[in-house]
């Protein structure tokens, strides 16, 4: 957002998605938990945690991908993660919000209706500092947006390209096209992974 704020000459709109101006209660709750218990050494209990809160409208299979990075978190990582958890504690709305104002480019906040993390209510509050922001919520979507589903991945993609203003019949059938021969190469394949399913 910040660097949005820096008007940069090439970008005339962007999406953002799963946005919130601060921290809500839950929001908070989650990622001080999921701190503390990296920060323990408690990788299990905090891909658990992931799982249970802004993952929980995830499907199976990336519930336990997250599960399988997490619990095999490397120390380092972990000391990273909890390093950029603690800048986002930091982090106080009050400093940044008046810098939105400078944003001259059309923004797009896309959220998840059922988000509790970042609200489809929290985001529109950003209408009072940017000038051309556009709000969508996904209808029922939890934090990871088009990676809870197929009927969530299809709306994610129509609000986008919409926002962008491709054209519905030819641009539509061309990136059709594309993403189903990218089909056949799925995260949980590119790991060599067979869940079975």
């Amino acid at each position: 957002m910040l660097a949005l704020a820096r008007q940069p000459a090439s970008v005339e709109r962007a999406v953002i998605g799963s946005f919130s101006p601060f921290l809500n209660d839950a929001m908070l709750a989650y990622v001080t938990r999921a701190r503390d218990l990296l920060g323990a050494g408690e990788n299990l209990q905090a891909a658990q945690l992931l799982n249970d809160t802004v993952g929980k409208h995830l499907p199976r299979v990336l519930k336990l991908l997250n599960f399988r990075y997490l619990t095999s978190l490397p120390k380092e990582e972990q000391s990273q993660v909890a390093f950029h958890v603690d800048q986002i504690l930091a982090l106080e709305p009050e400093a940044y919000l008046d810098q939105l104002a400078n944003i001259r480019c059309r923004v797009n906040f896309i959220n998840g209706e059922l988000d509790e993390y970042t609200t489809a209510e929290d985001i529109r509050t950003l209408s009072r500092y940017v000038m051309h922001a556009h709000f969508t919520t996904v209808p029922n979507t939890g934090h990871f947006l088009e990676l809870e589903g197929r009927a969530q991945a299809a709306c994610m993609r129509e609000a986008i390209l919409d926002f962008f203003g491709v054209e519905p019949t030819l641009e539509r059938s061309r990136l059709e096209a594309l993403s189903s021969s990218l089909v056949t190469q799925t995260f949980a394949t590119s790991l060599n992974t067979d869940f079975g399913i």
